[in-house]
């Protein structure tokens, strides 16, 4: 049996309004999947902002450690990432960002075989950069595409919606 690990993330949604956390229940589908992975009941996030929230998530360091303070900073190239890591070790590694405060530009790619979400900015002239996003259903599209073209390999996948 191959295992592999799966990462999740979707932005400014709250936990006590999961059924998996106890909230009657509005997602099943998340719901069904902490049911048959893993469950973390105590996780808090080192700071509320997307970039160096993943910066955090992706790297097991705080923002001082990370360099990562707000969103549009880029994570320094010295500091390990937990896709590379993985990789390393024999792991096929994937992202999925459907925001454009992952964009590749910030460092968060490293040590991803595949990191996907492009965002061509002219497209966005004058746009909040917070506000660049690819649709949810587009996100999901590609990784399970992705999965199921490494169904048989040992992979990480990160997906973030």
């Amino acid at each position: 049996m191959v295992w592999n690990l799966l990462l999740i993330s979707i932005d400014t949604l709250r936990a006590d309004h999961l059924g998996a956390y106890g909230y009657r229940s509005v997602t099943p589908n998340l719901d069904r999947l902490a049911g048959e992975g893993v469950l973390f009941e105590h996780v808090y996030t080192p700071v509320p902002l997307t970039l160096p929230a993943h910066a955090s998530l992706l790297t097991g360091r705080y923002p001082p450690a990370t360099g990562v303070h707000e969103n549009g900073e880029v994570l320094p190239s010295s500091i390990p990432t937990l896709a590379g890591q993985l990789r390393a070790k024999g792991f096929e590694t994937a992202a999925f960002v459907g925001a454009f405060v992952l964009d590749r530009r910030f460092g968060l790619s490293r040590g991803f075989d595949e990191y996907w979400g492009e965002f061509p900015l002219y497209r966005f002239a004058g746009a909040d950069p917070s506000t660049i996003q690819i649709r949810a259903d587009q996100v999901q599209t590609a990784a399970a595409q992705w999965i199921a073209s490494h169904a048989s390999d040992r992979f990480f996948a990160f997906i973030h919606f």
